[in-house]
């Protein structure tokens, strides 16, 4: 993927959906930093190339902020990405995500447990994959449900072929 990512040549259009698909990839290869960066980039410019685009960046930018941790970047973030939920599927369950994650930050864990519990809906509509990865964030604060959140997750991963994810729930048993 990173020999990929590295081929593919400058992109001479305004900056958009090439830029926040680099967001994602930088994501998946474990640069949440660069992540951010690129997703940055591509919010401050406030507009789209084309109606039809997705706003990828939205996701992009979530997935970075959890992957770093940073939780006040995440509720600084959270009126955006919800205000433009409508532009990207995967925004309105992922600030869900997103949220829930700070909750637990924060030791909320109830109120944690609703927003990733509402993450789950809104991604088995939409994403297996999305859904089994907040299945495995809801699974470190519910003890009760861990078992039962982990295979669930470990089954979508086996069934999507996500080999890293289905090792690494495996792994931790």
């Amino acid at each position: 993927a990173r020999e990929v990512a590295g081929q593919r040549p400058k992109s001479e259009a305004p900056v958009g959906i090439v830029e926040a698909l680099q967001a994602s990839v930088a994501n998946a290869l474990g640069d949440p930093a660069a992540a951010r960066s690129i997703a940055e980039r591509v919010l401050a410019t406030g507009t789209r190339n084309f109606v039809e685009e997705p706003a990828v960046e939205l996701a992009a930018m979530l997935d970075a902020l959890i992957a770093l941790e940073d939780w006040e970047g995440i509720r600084a973030f959270l009126p955006e990405a919800r205000r433009r939920a409508g532009e990207l599927t995967l925004a309105g369950p992922g600030a869900d995500r997103a949220e829930g994650l700070v909750a637990a930050a924060a030791g909320e864990t109830e109120q944690a447990r609703q927003l990733l519990r509402a993450a789950i809906e809104g991604f088995d509509r939409v994403s297996p994959f999305e859904a089994a990865r907040s299945r495995e964030k809801l699974a470190v604060i519910d003890p009760e449900g861990r078992e039962e959140l982990l295979a669930a997750a470990l089954a979508t991963y086996d069934r999507l072929g996500a080999k890293p994810h289905s090792e690494r729930i495996r792994s931790t048993g």
